[in-house]
């Protein structure tokens, strides 16, 4: 797999002042770089996809800020930058009690 930016992909997505997406292809999968600005709300664009919702798996990471996802069920998880996400985690680690898994 090469490496992605947004100089050798394709601008895919531009949505006047609400962001951007650029995609590229490899191995069989789609890579989008993302960056959407803050607020951004999705449900009004989805609305008459199935059940109002994107239909594709999706894997990724935020790379600085934070996105909220709201599913089908009706749960949500929100979801944080990686520098944050490792500074929990070593938060949480710190709580486990001796003879505590480490999951």
């Amino acid at each position: 797999m090469g490496i992605f930016t947004r100089e050798n992909t394709e601008l895919a997505v531009d949505l006047d002042g609400l962001g951007q997406q650029h995609r590229g292809e490899d191995g069989g999968m789609i890579i989008a770089l993302e960056r959407w600005h803050a607020g951004l709300d999705t449900a009004e664009m989805f609305a008459e996809l199935p059940d109002g919702a994107c239909q594709e798996p999706h894997w990724g990471y935020v790379l600085k800020g934070s996105v909220t996802m709201r599913y089908t069920d009706g749960s949500a998880a929100r979801r944080r930058d990686a520098r944050h996400q490792h500074a929990r985690a070593v938060a949480e680690r710190r709580l486990l009690l001796p003879g505590s898994a480490c999951a």
